[in-house]
């Protein structure tokens, strides 16, 4: 079995994987600073050099005095993302938010596509199209299944069904009517709790389904693009046509969760 050697510093990691880190301290920086992040995506070298560029700049032009001071107050978000990075890397290495995840692949893709010959603009344009609805989807199931964990019982089935156990056991012997009547309305609740977190767990289990094969499914995109780029074109018309009916029908499969989704909640509201 290949052993993964180990890694002693965030500049060896793959882009890939610096780009998620950093978007991940952004994200931990507060949502301004993550928004602005969501669209550079730097790696820890890029984010290196704007700094240095930005010093260099503030540094020749000091005699401006206003000039260094904007500079340096517009740098203060990258070297708060920066420190953030450098201080959480290893976590975060085994640790990965799913939307920052997420957005590093569609920036992949965005950035291959940007690559492609003027000739292909139409058809990158179809692409980006169906990647901005499979975005949008993600985000929004995303979204809710957050939102399910948040609210996810504490209680689990086996201790619910403990419960149940010692209700049924103590209706046995109990001989008051009234008593009875409670102990049994408990054990109905009870069943009701049980039926809701199956429910719950069903509903989180396919949002979660669904989130991953939406990742896969860009992925598989990715690589499609890397193969169009290294062929030189020769697979281009091809590619570009599975490239796009995937991206459809992952778009169309998204659609259908997001209804069923919305219909269980909109029934659960009311």
């Amino acid at each position: 079995m290949q052993v993964r050697p180990p890694v002693h510093s965030l500049r060896t990691l793959d882009e890939e994987t610096q780009r998620r880190i950093i978007l991940q301290a952004a994200k931990a920086c507060g949502a301004d600073t993550f928004n602005e992040f969501k669209k550079k995506q730097p790696t820890i070298a890029e984010l290196d050099n704007e700094l240095r560029e930005t010093f260099w700049v503030g540094l020749f032009f000091v005699w401006t005095i206003f000039l260094p001071i904007l500079l340096a107050l517009g740098s203060v978000s990258e070297i708060r993302v920066r420190n953030m990075a450098w201080a959480n890397w290893r976590q975060w290495l085994t640790s990965v938010d799913p939307e920052c995840s997420m957005l590093v692949i569609e920036g992949d893709i965005r950035r291959i596509l940007r690559k492609l010959p003027r000739r292909n603009r139409r058809q990158t344009r179809e692409i980006t199209r169906e990647l901005e609805r499979v975005m949008s989807y993600w985000s929004d199931l995303n979204e809710k299944s957050e939102m399910l964990a948040r609210s996810f019982p504490v209680t689990t089935e086996a201790e619910l069904n403990h419960r149940q156990i010692n209700l049924v056991e103590r209706i046995n012997r109990e001989s008051d009517m009234i008593v009875l009547a409670s102990l049994q309305r408990q054990v109905q609740a009870i069943e009701g709790q049980r039926e809701a977190l199956r429910n719950l767990t069903l509903w989180r289990a396919r949002l979660e389904t669904a989130r991953e094969e939406c990742r896969q499914s860009l992925l598989h995109l990715r690589s499609q693009l890397m193969l169009m780029v290294a062929s030189g074109g020769s697979l281009e018309n091809a590619a570009f046509t599975e490239a796009t009916t995937t991206l459809q029908q992952l778009n169309e499969s998204l659609s259908a969760t997001q209804n069923a989704v919305e219909e269980v909640l909109r029934i659960s509201a009311s």
